[in-house]
């Protein structure tokens, strides 16, 4: 007999395009921690006693099919997060050689570069000669298609000419319904969960280490089968690194104005609220999602000369915005993580053996400019 171990168990996910379709699926292996999809039954005690004094009847009632599955934020994270949101995503993608930096933002010309960005979005330029202007910036006034003002100045003002480019692929929280296959496999035993969607999911970004995911899937149905699905393939393996706070954390923003070594961590939860739903002598379950909760715990270095400037967004009830942005390994992939409309509460400070730092949560809302909660962006 050999024993099972920790080594010997995988979990894959795929992609299906409609809800019921299992048709030739692509898994994909997730880079798992912990976790695999579980199916829970409970019981309900029966109330006849038993003349004997003997235990009652246990008698199956119900059950929950889950997973929790822990990882490590990679490059292929990113369409996780993006099918956590629920997301809809807009592309941007404008090259002019129109396009020129002003003392206040941004001027297109006429290549109508920001027409579908809103005031709280993020975009990435490239192409300038000034390789500061190469960089991620924050709508704060769009006063057209053409021109924005952005909440932080352009490193340099400079003229048209060089071919540039707007970028800006942008997933706004929705009610998009995606549906995935997770399965474990341990060996030649298969267990396949099905019509997945992730309830639950969050990236921890710590001031050192490893940054942290995790998700909680729900589904409706589990194949009563522990061999492969029909036709199912494996698709390409994420080999990039693991992101690290000291390397792939590039910075933090609120209200678009950095605050790159002025935050110290960051803390995404997103909880869309599933809820399933039983039916006498139906196998199934149906399943639907409550509107988006998302937050952010974030602590900050407490500054001498301005000491109470977190608490007093707290205190003054004042809307802000927060975002971490981070960075491939290579350098070429981008994500900015955003949330536009956020009510900060719990803002303290706190006493470290040295350091004081200032310690809340941000309670993401609606956002005015558009529909969404919390944005995703990257460069690609």
């Amino acid at each position: 007999m050999t024993t099972l171990q920790k080594i010997d168990r995988a979990v894959f996910v795929a992609n299906q395009a409609t809800e019921d379709d299992i048709t030739t699926p692509v898994f994909t292996e997730f880079r798992r921690a912990s976790g695999q999809p579980v199916k829970t039954v409970s019981y309900t005690q029966s109330a006849i006693v038993d003349s004997s004094g003997q235990a009652p009847d246990q008698v199956y009632d119900n059950f929950e099919l889950n997973a929790a599955l822990e990882s490590e934020f990679s490059d292929g994270s990113v369409e996780y997060l993006r099918r956590a949101i629920h997301g809809t995503t807009t592309l941007v993608d404008v090259t002019s050689t129109t396009i020129a930096s002003t003392s206040s933002g941004f001027d297109s010309g006429a290549a109508n570069a920001f027409a579908n960005l809103e005031v709280g979005d993020y975009f990435y330029i490239s192409g300038f000669a000034d390789a500061d202007l190469n960089t991620w910036h924050h709508i704060l006034v769009k006063a057209d298609d053409n021109i924005v003002v952005t909440s932080t100045t352009p490193a340099s003002v400079e003229a048209a000419g060089e071919s540039v480019t707007v970028y800006s692929r942008k997933t706004t929280s929705g009610k998009v319904r995606y549906y995935d296959i997770v399965q474990e496999r341990i060996d030649t035993k298969y267990q396949s969960f099905y019509n997945g969607a992730i309830d639950t999911a969050s990236i921890s970004i710590g001031e050192s280490g490893i940054v942290g995911m995790s998700l909680g899937y729900v589904f409706s149905k589990k194949l009563d089968q522990e061999t492969a699905i029909a036709g199912q393939t494996d698709g390409a393996e994420d080999l990039s690194n693991s992101y690290s706070a000291a390397v792939n954390v590039k910075g933090f923003f609120a209200n678009g104005v950095s605050q790159t070594c002025k935050i110290k961590s960051m803390n995404f939860e997103i909880n869309n609220g599933y809820s399933s739903d039983s039916a006498a002598g139906c196998g199934d379950k149906v399943i639907a999602k409550n509107s988006i909760n998302a937050q952010a715990t974030i602590s900050a270095r407490a500054q001498k000369a301005t000491p109470f400037a977190w608490t007093n967004l707290s205190e003054n009830q004042t809307d802000t915005s927060f975002a971490a942005w981070m960075q491939s390994k290579a350098g070429d992939q981008d994500i900015v993580i955003a949330m536009d409309r956020c009510k900060v509460t719990d803002a303290v400070l706190t006493d470290g053996d040295v350091f004081t730092t200032s310690d809340f949560t941000a309670i993401a809302q609606g956002s005015t400019n558009q529909d969404t909660t919390i944005t995703i962006y990257t460069n690609y």
